[in-house]
């Protein structure tokens, strides 16, 4: 990822502006820095709440790890050659909403946007959430979205909040995969803490994509069943 992609949808946030911080290029909303990006270029420092810092650690130490201001841990620093445009994207969200005053919360959902029918895929003209079964209030856990994913999720049932690991309260997990060897020990792995009632989504991309994959609804299946998953539900989730 690089510092262009992170600008671009930085500034796409309601009201963020970009303004110099030191040697830095600070983003920030209503004067209130929500992340930063040193002079090297290769690194973004972001500010999130203490749970959804731990969250992010904890589910992606490849590229994610403590920035430090002094002896205290002020927020995440991560490494954009290795990170996932996805979860930089959500980390963002999460800062704007923490920095940003509750007034203008809303914001993150243009205005008037709930209610109306959200951008469908498929036939059957239901809005992406409600096929998903998200619900107010619903925990959800995406795994490696592709950017641009939550906008086809617009608008969302009030509440709906966006985990960065699995715990108990998760309600969905929603894995986008493109090799089964690593989709079966991801279901393994989540099959072991998973509650009984919860959901698992997994997302493919179809042929006419040209992405790479080794995956298909058969092969889905070949890794799911064996471990007590029960098949319910089949729905296309994008274009793609």
């Amino acid at each position: 990822m690089k510092v262009e992609d992170v600008r671009s949808y930085a500034l796409s946030l309601p009201e963020t502006t970009e303004e110099p911080h030191f040697q830095s290029s600070s983003f920030r909303i209503r004067g209130k820095i929500i992340a930063t990006v040193p002079p090297d270029g290769g690194h973004l420092h972001v500010f999130v709440t203490d749970e959804e810092r731990e969250l992010a650690l904890a589910t992606e130490p490849v590229f994610i790890e403590k920035l430090y201001w002094g002896a205290r841990v002020a927020g995440l620093r991560v490494v954009l050659a290795k990170a996932k445009p996805g979860v930089v994207e959500r980390l963002l969200r999460q800062a704007w909403r923490h920095k940003a005053p509750k007034s203008l919360h809303d914001l993150l959902h243009p205005p008037g946007s709930r209610g109306k029918t959200a951008p469908t895929v498929g036939y059957s003209g239901t809005p992406l959430a409600k096929k998903l079964g998200l619900k107010q209030d619903s925990c959800y856990l995406l795994i490696d979205p592709p950017p641009g994913f939550d906008d086809l999720l617009q608008p969302l049932p009030d509440g709906v909040q966006f985990a960065n690991a699995l715990t108990d309260r998760t309600d969905i997990v929603h894995v986008f995969a493109t090799r089964k060897g690593e989709l079966a020990r991801q279901l393994a792995r989540w099959r072991k803490s998973l509650r009984t009632n919860a959901i698992i989504w997994v997302s493919w991309p179809k042929q006419a994509s040209k992405v790479s994959t080794d995956i298909t609804e058969g092969a889905i299946r070949e890794v799911a069943l064996p471990l007590d998953f029960v098949d319910v539900k089949v729905c296309a989730v994008s274009d793609v």
